[in-house]
């Protein structure tokens, strides 16, 4: 039987980064996915290599792999084809489209033993395609990605080692005010994020780069100058480049995405003198040419498809680098 993957994709993913997000999958896979309205579908086997690769690409919600389906014409079929799958705890999606009612489906699975949780491996969907209702049960590969134990195992080495480290500490400490930093905003959009990131760079006393092949982040910079007195003053002085390496340059980068696989808690005491700090603007994060440049990629917060803003996220991971 041949696996099939359901790859769910963000609220704010376009049209047109769907198909590059298709065409990067197809690379990964060595197949040939299809669209599925806001999800892509693998019919191919995959190794954790490749599930890792999908999992860490910005704009990838989750991956779940399909263990059963059915045509399910009634919602008394589909209970019965729910009890037979011996189930206890499951998650639900039910399309609004479709004639079951969420709180009926509830109950009766109920009565048959089964939980309807807000979170497990284990998710249940139905939803109409091409004409008939068809019920998956779908593992989620989220959860099996990294096993609770390896994720506190990592959490305890971070903590234990902070720890040694601040008792040990002498007068070479490694703070975030002996770093030099660079902060790099990709392709922006909004004059209030450009703002933002001014304020911050003269807070942190930061070289500051946006990132830019056209007019617009000059138009930008120019109507974002006019609200920070610092820029007016001199103070600090942003500048626009064409390529993300000029700004990295020899520093040590860390670009940053809630679909990345590594935790923040890789941020915490790190040993680079010079670090560049590299976003995405607040509509589509982080694009892929600049994920393959930085050195790192690296998750903050929780995973969701709701995004921080970028200067939200640049001040959290300041905060957990000066920890």
């Amino acid at each position: 039987m041949i696996s099939v993957y359901l790859i769910k994709l963000a609220r704010f993913v376009e049209f047109p980064e769907q198909q590059q997000l298709l065409k990067e999958i197809n690379e990964i896979t060595n197949s040939k996915a299809k669209d599925d309205t806001k999800r892509i579908l693998v019919n191919v086997e995959l190794n954790q290599k490749q599930l890792n690769e999908i999992l860490s690409m910005h704009g990838i919600v989750s991956v779940t792999q399909e263990i059963d389906k059915k045509e399910t014409k009634s919602l008394s079929e589909l209970i019965e084809f729910l009890s037979k799958q011996k189930l206890e705890s499951v998650k639900f999606n039910l399309n609004k489209e479709l004639p079951f009612h969420e709180k009926a489906l509830t109950e009766r699975l109920k009565k048959k033993g089964i939980t309807v949780t807000k979170g497990n491996e284990l998710i249940i969907e139905s939803r109409e395609e091409k004409g008939k209702i068809i019920t998956r049960i779908m593992k989620n590969i989220l959860m099996e990605k990294n096993s609770a134990q390896k994720e506190n195992e990592f959490n305890n080495e971070i903590k234990n080692k902070f720890s040694n480290e601040k008792k040990n500490e002498s007068n070479n400490s490694n703070t975030i005010s002996e770093k030099e930093l660079i902060f790099v905003l990709v392709e922006p959009i909004t004059k209030n994020e450009v703002a933002d990131f001014m304020r911050l760079s003269e807070v942190f006393n930061a070289k500051l780069f946006l990132i830019d092949q056209g007019f617009h982040a000059k138009q930008l910079l120019r109507e974002a100058g006019e609200r920070v007195k610092s820029v007016k003053s001199g103070k600090i002085k942003p500048e626009i480049v064409s390529t993300l390496e000029k700004a990295i340059n020899d520093s040590y980068s860390i670009g940053f995405s809630v679909w990345a696989e590594k935790k923040e808690q890789k941020l915490i005491n790190l040993k680079h003198n010079k670090i560049a700090l590299v976003f995405g603007n607040e509509k589509k994060g982080l694009p892929l040419y600049a994920r393959k440049l930085v050195n790192e990629m690296i998750s903050l917060g929780p995973k969701s498809s709701q995004c921080m803003r970028s200067s939200q996220a640049l001040a959290y991971a300041l905060a957990l680098i000066n920890n």
